[in-house]
């Protein structure tokens, strides 16, 4: 009898402490959504809601911190103005008045005439619900005159806050995307496509500076706003390979998987157009073989083998000894000897190679690398680079082991989007150091699953 008493007091105990604990992560006690659309309607008296949500993001006092986001449009004359109002909610209390954040997203004009039209749908006859504004079927062919030819109906409508997105039809059956700013008063710099077979992109990937934009069943690209050369595709995926595209190279494959080989990486310079305005689709490589068609390979090189020793001068002392396809770019020449940049000119390695132990150009890609793989990484430890600079090893098989040094630290190569950094770093920061990474085998192991 005892020891059923002692039982049960223990399961109370438990269930007591579990209850304790749920009520610990349970949210705050709010306000109901209603009290902050009577509150948003009388701070906004000529606006009309179309979607509110809730969402939590950090902390507020302890607790998670809650908004709510309330997206609210006006219909005038000539737009359709967009504002979203947002607020913390721990905070407030029966009876307190909210103060909104606001954000407003681009006008969208109103055809001549059709205001009238607009004002008699309901907010869900003009909008769909996600990111940003987005437009029905219903709705978008009575918006955006000046965005469109007299042929072109509108099959896609987005307004976000800094980017306009639109893509029409003409008649002739074709595709046409345009990307507009507002700068107060009508669209500016306004970006479009060529016409092509086919546009449709993601609304839930596609806002502000960015966008997921399908061509086909097959095939997608990702545009990217950048204010130094405007709107580009870095990023497309082609009949099962996703290639990121880089100033001085393409990554084969998802940029964070990390590889601790370059095997996916192909040097130089793509000169396939693949700016936004001179892209075109219809003629866009199908296969990594075509794309690798339009490489520059102008100044590239890599080690042809291992053991390939780097020089401080020609037939001077050896500064490192490398593994197979450390990449480098030529800058000089001097008889049989190559006067080369490994990494960026800030925090790279220029030394000199003989140019029977290097591949040039497209034999590049034809090069297998041998880098060694390791599997733990002491993180505290700093890569530093012969400029002087240290950089936490912070990323672990992000880092690639290039080379020895003569004192038994690793040549280490760092390739962080465009820059390269090349370090050396001590043996005692990796453990579990192994032979080249398979690829075969990464693949097996995935048909496995």
């Amino acid at each position: 009898m005892r020891k059923m008493l002692a039982c049960f007091l223990a399961l109370l105990m438990c269930c007591t402490g579990l209850t304790a604990f749920a009520e610990s992560l349970t949210l705050p006690e709010v306000l109901p959504k209603s009290y902050f659309l009577e509150a948003a309607q009388q701070d906004y008296p000529d606006w009309q809601i179309r979607r509110a949500s809730y969402y939590i993001s950090g902390r507020y006092e302890g607790e998670s911190a809650r908004y709510i986001e309330i997206s609210i449009y006006r219909i005038t004359d000539s737009a359709i103005e967009l504002l979203e109002l947002s607020t913390l909610i721990n905070p407030i209390r029966e009876g307190d008045d909210v103060s909104w954040s606001v954000s407003a997203l681009i006008p969208v004009e109103i055809v001549s005439g059709a205001a009238d039209d607009l004002c008699a749908m309901t907010a869900e006859e003009i909008f769909y619900d996600g990111i940003g504004a987005s437009f029905t079927n219903a709705a978008r062919n009575l918006l955006v005159p000046s965005l469109r030819a007299a042929d072109e109906s509108v099959t896609q409508l987005l307004s976000c806050s800094k980017f306009l997105f639109c893509i029409t039809e003409n008649s002739a059956g074709k595709s046409i995307l345009r990307i507009a700013e507002w700068d107060g008063s009508s669209y500016a710099n306004v970006v479009a496509t060529r016409p092509q077979p086919h546009l449709n992109f993601l609304p839930a990937h596609s806002y502000d500076g960015e966008m997921e934009l399908w061509l086909s069943e097959d095939a997608v690209v990702y545009p990217r706003y950048d204010a130094e050369v405007g709107w580009h595709i870095n990023h497309f995926f082609i009949n099962d390979s996703n290639l990121v595209v880089f100033q001085n190279r393409i990554i084969e494959g998802e940029i964070e998987e990390w590889y601790q080989d370059n095997n996916s990486e192909h040097y130089g310079r793509l000169t396939l157009p693949h700016s936004l305005t001179d892209v075109d689709f219809a003629t866009f490589p199908q296969t990594l073989d075509e794309v690798l068609a339009y490489m520059d390979y102008t100044g590239v090189a890599c080690t042809a083998h291992d053991d390939t020793p780097l020089y401080a001068a020609p037939d001077g002392g050896v500064l490192a000894y490398c593994y197979t396809r450390v990449p480098m770019v030529v800058i000089s020449e001097s008889g049989d000897w190559r006067e080369v940049q490994l990494g960026g000119d800030a925090d790279g390695l220029r030394c000199w190679v003989r140019a029977a132990d290097l591949a040039f150009g497209a034999d590049t890609e034809n090069v297998v690398c041998t880098f060694p793989t390791h599997e733990e990484v002491d993180r505290a430890q700093e890569a530093v680079s012969f400029s002087g600079k240290a950089l936490p090893l912070a990323k672990g098989c992000a880092w690639w082991m290039i080379g020895t040094m003569a004192d038994g630290d690793y040549l280490m190569m760092f390739a962080d989007n465009e820059e390269i950094f090349v370090g050396t770093a001590p043996a005692s920061a990796f453990s579990g150091i192994g032979e080249t990474e398979d690829d075969d085998d990464w693949d097996d192991e995935d048909d496995d699953w």
